[in-house]
C-alpha cells in the first residue's frame, strides 16, 4: 500500500455526486475568507469514514454528515463556510480510514472515540 501521505493527496472532491463504490471519505468544512476567491481557501478535516458504498452510508439521514453539513454551511457578503465531501476508492476502505484517523485526527472521530471508550 502507498503511504499515507500520497493516499491523502489522491482524495478527490465531490463535484458531481458521491460514488457507489467502497472507500473512504472526509467530511470537511471548506472556509473561503473572500466570498469570491478561491485561492485562500481553508479546508478543515471534521469527520473520516469509509464504506462499501458511500454514497448509501451518506445518504442516511441520521449520518454526522448531515449534522456537520447543517451546523458548518453558510454563506455572506465577506465568508463562505461549506461542508464538502471528498473521496479515495479503495477496496482495502477498513484500513486506510484508520490510517488516516490516525493522521489527520479529525475532531468528530476524537470525540467519538472518546464517548466508545468511555474517556
Amino acid at each position: 500500500m502507498e503511504g499515507i501521505e500520497s493516499i491523502y493527496k489522491n482524495f478527490k472532491q465531490c463535484e458531481f455526486g458521491i460514488p457507489d463504490d467502497a472507500g473512504v471519505y472526509i467530511v470537511q468544512r471548506l472556509l473561503r475568507p473572500n466570498a469570491t476567491e478561491n485561492k485562500n481557501d481553508i479546508k478543515i478535516n471534521l469527520y473520516v469514514g469509509s464504506s462499501a458504498n458511500i454514497n448509501k452510508r451518506l445518504s442516511n439521514a441520521n449520518h454526522i454528515y448531515r449534522q456537520i453539513y447543517d451546523s458548518t454551511t453558510y454563506w455572506n457578503d465577506y465568508e463562505k463556510s461549506l461542508c464538502v465531501i471528498s473521496y479515495y476508492l479503495t477496496k482495502n476502505y477498513l484500513e486506510v480510514e484508520r490510517l488516516m484517523i490516525d493522521y489527520l485526527k479529525p475532531h468528530y472521530n476524537i470525540q467519538h472515540n472518546k464517548i466508545q471508550n468511555n474517556e
